[in-house]
């Protein structure tokens, strides 16, 4: 980055992706990432949805092979200032496990079934599926 970036907010990412499965995961994992190439978790770091609770977590909705969802992925917050040179590192996985229970892909039983299913992921940008990472910018010259 050629100036310091403020960010002081919530942290989410607006995600459109399709699936060869009846349910899936998305797992986002945001950080800056220093001159040395250390990462530096942003918010708390990593967030997550199980697909087929996409739209509540009460009713579970399986998927349509190939049909484009959105999904909403809250990182929580952050209070931080990302240095001159710093980068941001935005990853994308469908699996997190064992630190989020595993995903079969089948929309059964993820926790007694045994059999799985492979999955293949897309993830859309464009016009009309505009993934993107929502940053709460902070102009600090406000405040001078």
């Amino acid at each position: 980055m050629d100036e310091p970036l403020n960010i002081a907010g919530p942290l989410s990412v607006k995600l459109y992706a399709s699936t060869s499965a009846k349910d899936t995961d998305w797992v986002v994992y945001l950080a800056a990432l220093d001159e040395s190439g250390t990462l530096v978790p942003l918010g708390r770091g990593m967030g997550m949805i199980r697909a087929r609770f996409r739209n509540s977590l009460r009713q579970s909705e399986l998927l349509e092979k190939g049909k484009v969802y959105e999904y909403s992925i809250d990182l929580w917050q952050t209070g931080r200032q990302i240095p001159t040179g710093w980068k941001l590192r935005l990853e994308i996985s469908s699996a997190y496990a064992p630190t989020y229970s595993r995903n079969l892909n089948t929309g059964g039983h993820n926790e007694m079934d045994t059999a799985f299913v492979r999955a293949e992921q897309r993830i859309y940008h464009s016009t009309q599926h505009p993934s993107r990472l929502l940053l709460p910018l902070v102009d600090l010259r406000h405040f001078e």
